[in-house]
């Protein structure tokens, strides 16, 4: 199992309502699906999200832009596990970006 849905699992176990959204993944498993929102877009998965945790970097999700990202969250924090949107969405002052690991290639 992913550390991503590791977390997904842990954050629902919390109370945590988490929508999802991976660019390879169509469907979740019935286990999974009963408890996480599988959505069709990055766009869908932020629309009034509290936080945003980016756990994998998709090279699709270097199009992500900031201010539109913002514009949809109802708080603005990124939990960027990999570094990957330091120069995007923790660039943007509005934005409360939290970043671990390493660097990206």
């Amino acid at each position: 199992m992913s550390s991503a849905v590791e977390l997904c699992e842990w954050l629902v176990d919390q109370g945590t309502l988490v929508r999802a959204h991976d660019p390879a993944v169509k469907t979740l498993p019935q286990d999974l699906a009963e408890r996480i929102t599988l959505v069709d877009s990055a766009r869908a998965a932020v629309d009034g999200a509290s936080a945003l945790v980016v756990s994998t970097p998709w090279p699709d999700y270097r199009q992500v832009a900031a201010a539109g990202v913002a514009a949809r969250m109802a708080n603005r924090l990124v939990l960027d596990a990999n570094r990957f949107f330091g120069a995007t969405l923790g660039a943007d002052p509005s934005m409360r970006h939290l970043s671990v690991g390493k660097a990206s290639a």
